[in-house]
């Protein structure tokens, strides 16, 4: 008896620390020295490319040329009746960048490839980013805006 209220125990505590945060919030900083208005739009991954990403290392995020962003986001019109609404990514719906910060509520060991547009309507300048929303703890990222051309500080 004591043995199996031991292994319990050492099972109990083992889970506890292994699940240190749980869901978290994985949120874009951008420092925005010209106040633009910036609008944000989250687009699914095109799992077919998951090794790409996996080998760019793009976990925590990572900025992609016009080009690879294109070929990695699954945009497909016949998509939007496929997946259902997901409260945590709003999927291909335009958002205005409030108090220029993007926060998105993440699930423990989820999986969430997503490709992010941010983009300004003043300027036009964009920058696309891929990123594994995922859970654990919480993660943050900062996007220098001012600049010609937006890009992700590590």
């Amino acid at each position: 008896m004591r043995i199996i209220l031991t292994v319990c125990t050492f099972l109990i505590t083992f889970q506890s620390i292994a699940q240190r945060c749980g869901g978290g919030i994985f949120s874009f900083d951008i420092i925005n020295p010209d106040q633009e208005e910036i609008t944000f739009t989250v687009y699914p991954f095109e799992v077919s490319h998951l090794q790409e990403f996996k080998s760019s290392y793009c976990y925590g995020g990572c900025a992609l040329d016009r080009e690879t962003a294109e070929k990695w986001r699954l945009v497909l019109h016949t998509q939007r009746q496929k997946v259902q609404e997901n409260p945590f990514f709003p999927l291909y719906e335009e958002h205005n960048v409030k108090k220029n910060k993007v926060e998105f509520i993440t699930r423990e060991l989820a999986d969430e490839y997503r490709v992010v547009l941010f983009k300004s309507k003043d300027s036009g300048k964009e920058i696309f980013i891929a990123a594994n929303l995922h859970g654990g703890c919480d993660h943050n990222r900062k996007i220098l805006w001012g600049e010609e051309k937006p890009r992700l500080l590590n």
